[in-house]
């Protein structure tokens, strides 16, 4: 494209020639009067003539090179749009294919929600069982002490017969035997609810730590979900083993 400030001095300059040939072809339309044209005025007339022709050709000249340009501006517009067009169907064919992840995601994320669900059902049914077992231990206790309260009436009991009457003391031998065998069935019930008292406290204990472990594993695969969202949507690797990838091509391209 030529210089804008030649352009306009050259088009000033024809201008003015055009208004000096204006100007005297007036003159010589005013003259015309004169019966006969001279040959002076002949030639005057085919150099004014020739120099409008001149300027037209000229004229000619500057529009066929100014079209030449427009045409090459428009091919090259008509280039950027189509690489535009292009650039755009694989921007939304990267979009599609990240809106497909998302939804994939989300999947994900709610199948991590209906298992923490699962955890805290699970997790309520353990605390009520643990309550369960509290309550028959406390239950065992109370029935241990009354086996004891028991017990003691009954030596007392035995104790005050043999001293009130020694002729009873088959009776009361029978009653001793008596209460030693209930004595040693409490103590085996004691045994007894003492050993299920410990295996209660080593199931709930043991309850306690798999509902702990389930929490850890809980949280540890809501964060590992947590921060596999979090990394697929935000970090956007421009290498891949060193070399620029199609997809950093293309933010490039659309930055510029």
């Amino acid at each position: 494209m030529p210089p804008k400030g030649s352009s306009h001095a050259r088009s000033a300059a024809q201008a003015a020639q055009l208004a000096a040939l204006a100007e005297q072809k007036a003159r010589l339309i005013a003259g015309s009067t004169a019966p006969e044209p001279t040959v002076a005025s002949l030639q005057e007339l085919l150099a004014m003539s020739e120099n409008k022709v001149q300027l037209l050709e000229d004229r000619v000249i500057e529009l066929e090179s100014a079209l030449h340009i427009q045409r090459d501006l428009v091919a090259e517009l008509s280039q950027a749009l189509a690489d535009e067009k292009d650039q755009s169907a694989t921007l939304c064919a990267g979009l599609d294919a990240q809106i497909e992840h998302s939804k994939k995601l989300y999947k994900a994320l709610r199948v991590e929600k209906r298992a923490q669900q699962r955890g805290q059902a699970w997790k309520g049914v353990l605390e009520e069982q643990i309550q369960l077992l509290k309550s028959a231990d406390i239950k065992l206790a109370v029935d241990l002490q009354m086996a004891k309260g028991n017990a003691s009436k009954a030596v007392d009991a035995l104790l005050k017969t043999e001293r009130e009457n020694s002729a009873l003391r088959s009776k009361l031998s029978k009653t001793l035997e008596q209460c030693t065998t209930e004595a040693a069935l409490a103590q085996q019930k004691l045994t007894q609810a003492h050993n299920r008292m410990k295996e209660h406290k080593k199931l709930s204990e043991k309850l306690k730590k798999r509902c702990d472990r389930a929490a850890r594993v809980h949280a540890n695969a809501l964060k590992r979900a947590t921060d596999h969202v979090k990394k697929e949507s935000a970090v956007h690797k421009l290498l891949h083993k060193g070399v620029f990838t199609e997809k950093t091509h293309n933010l490039i391209r659309l930055l510029v």
